[in-house]
């Protein structure tokens, strides 16, 4: 049960997040075709990705494969890296949205889903990702 309301968590926190920054002044505009097209193929990688995690998610409890890893020092080693990724999405995220607050709202389902929130944020706002560089 507790599953299905992550994945309902996940769902709407990812609804919302799309739905408010596409009524914000100044979103709307025709982005560059290639970052179109990278829009396109990340959330084709995203739609994968999630199928794939969900499938994982009824077949294997989380829990139990993370308490298996966490015994193994390369298991503790990539739990380390990832987290270290995730928070540094978030910084991320304060350098493209200019807010502390919204990189913070990122933060929970970040640490929750993991990879999954990011890719989904790039695929949602590559335009203003690639507009800083």
């Amino acid at each position: 049960m507790i599953n299905v309301a992550l994945w309902i968590f996940l769902f709407l926190f990812l609804a919302i997040t799309t739905i408010l920054p596409a009524t914000a002044p100044g979103s709307a505009g025709s982005p560059d075709t290639s970052v179109f097209a990278g829009q396109i193929a990340l959330m084709l990688t995203w739609i994968a990705f999630t199928v794939y995690s969900m499938y994982c998610s009824y077949r294997e409890s989380l829990v139990r494969t993370m308490r298996k890893m966490a015994a193994l020092h390369w298991g503790r080693q990539i739990g380390m890296d990832l987290y270290l990724g995730l928070i540094m999405f978030c910084g991320m995220i304060y350098m493209v949205e200019g807010s502390w607050i919204l990189a913070l709202v990122w933060l929970l389902p970040t640490l929750i889903y993991g990879n999954l929130v990011p890719l989904f944020y790039a695929a949602t706002r590559l335009p203003e990702i690639a507009a800083g560089f």
